[in-house]
């Protein structure tokens, strides 16, 4: 998984709640200890997931099933040429 954990590396709430939203504000504010926990967890998900060199490999991997389609297509076409 490359987003957030609840709990880990952040905190989830439920959309358009915002009483939700402050019960996650007021837990961090009082437990110095989670939001150090957590701030720690969040970096460390972002330099594992999320930088240049990461996203260049991803999307080498998206390319390389793109042109892997491609040339499937390709010889897919070709095997349903008729015969010379």
């Amino acid at each position: 998984m490359t987003g957030s954990v609840d709990g880990n590396n952040g905190l989830c709430f439920s959309p358009g709640d915002a009483e939700d939203l402050a019960a996650k504000v007021r837990c961090l504010l009082v437990d110095a200890s989670a939001q150090k926990r957590m701030r720690r967890e969040a970096r460390e998900t972002f330099d594992r997931n999320f930088t240049a060199e990461a996203n260049h490999e991803a999307l080498m991997a998206i390319y390389a099933r793109a042109i892997d389609g491609y040339l499937r297509r390709d010889l897919r076409e070709m095997d349903a040429l008729p015969a010379s």
